[in-house]
Parts: C-alpha cells; sequence; structure tokens
C-alpha cells in the first residue's frame, strides 16, 4: 500500500475497518486461504499420479509444529543453507566456514 500503519490508522475510520473485517468473513483471503489452494492442488496431483487417496491435511504446513513426522526441525544459518543449495544444485557461490 505504500503506507506505514499508522498512516492507514490515522486514515481508516472504524466503520471502514468494521466494513473490511465483515468482507473478510464472507471471502477470506489471506496466505491461509492461499495454502489451502495450494494444498488442494497438490492433493488433486498426487491423486491423480498415484491412484491413492490423501487427505488434505497431509499437504498442509503446521507452522506451529516444532517436528515434521519423526524427525525433528533444526534450523540453519545462511551459511548452511547456501552450502548445501552449492551441494545440491553446484550454483552461485559456496558459503564460507560452516
Amino acid at each position: 500500500m505504500g503506507k506505514t500503519v499508522e498512516e492507514i490508522r490515522d486514515e481508516v475510520s472504524a466503520s471502514e475497518l468494521f466494513g473490511w473485517m465483515q468482507y473478510f468473513r464472507i471471502e477470506p483471503l489471506g496466505e491461509e486461504r492461499a495454502d489451502l489452494r495450494m494444498a488442494r492442488i497438490c492433493q488433486v496431483i498426487a491423486e491423480t499420479n498415484t491412484g491413492k487417496r490423501y487427505k488434505l491435511e497431509e499437504f498442509l504446513f503446521d507452522f506451529d509444529s516444532t517436528e515434521t513426522g519423526t524427525e525433528e526441525v533444526h534450523r540453519m544459518s545462511a551459511g548452511q543453507i547456501a552450502s548445501t543449495l552449492h551441494a545440491l544444485f553446484g550454483t552461485g557461490n559456496k558459503a564460507k566456514g560452516k
């Protein structure tokens, strides 16, 4: 929008904000909805290619979870990510260090 939160707060009335809140209840937009759309697309592709049935939840990210299956999620530094990408694809600059 090209404005700060404070600028928007100063320019949007409570009535307009309430109207937008009502609109988003009817027509939900945003990242959650985008994740659902992409999960459904992945589900259809998987079912089409394997002939098996899948639950939609199998294709949704769980951002609140610290585990995926039985493997614990671990954080990687930017250097580790760059080194891994270089090892996989052999492109770009290999990160120095760890």
